[in-house]
């Protein structure tokens, strides 16, 4: 009896620790790059997704990265402007895809770069990227003044009991011409 009861808890333990596999970007470096820090209507922009580490590890990441969540905010360091009108994120626009495991290492980063059109509508600017079924609008107006904050978040897509969960890039603050 004391046997199988013993038996049963291993098999309960290991069916746990194969069963419910998690991940996390701790100790990753994540940031932006783009192709240009201004950009004008019509251009397209290259926004290149990095997510580094010191050591070889694994990330998880949906296919059409559902989980790497994009937005923008506008800023203006000057008038004392933070990340007012806050986009919705890229995750939220996404399904689900197929899971790809990708071994990241010092030598060996993930990077991918999604391509947006700056377009003019009426008295707005709109960002489309079609890759994250993501489209941004924000008035000309604030533009002339105020920059772009592109803002990024690793969603560990089966994250661990104590992942703080916060896995967020480096921002990074581009600027619209919309003078034209």
């Amino acid at each position: 009896m004391k046997a199988s009861f013993a038996f049963l808890i291993w098999v309960m333990f290991s069916l746990l620790g194969t069963g419910c596999k998690t991940d996390t970007f701790w100790d990753t470096h994540r940031y932006f790059e783009t192709d240009k820090i201004e950009y004008s209507i019509g251009d397209t922009m290259h926004l290149t997704i990095n997510i580094e580490i010191d050591e070889e590890k694994v990330i998880r990441v949906y296919e059409n990265l559902q989980n790497i969540e994009i937005s923008f905010a506008l800023v203006n360091s000057e008038l004392n402007v933070l990340n007012e009108e806050w986009s919705i994120d890229s995750g939220e626009t996404l399904p689900m895809s197929k899971i790809e495991n990708i071994k990241i290492a010092p030598k060996a980063p993930f990077v991918r770069t999604v391509l947006g059109v700056i377009r003019s509508q009426n008295d707005s600017i709109l960002l489309e990227f079609p890759e994250l079924n993501l489209d941004v609008k924000y008035s000309k107006k604030r533009l002339r003044r105020d920059s772009l904050r592109i803002h990024g978040f690793c969603r560990p897509i089966n994250p661990d009991l104590s992942d703080s969960l916060e896995d967020y890039f480096d921002p990074k603050d581009i600027k619209i011409n919309v003078n034209q």
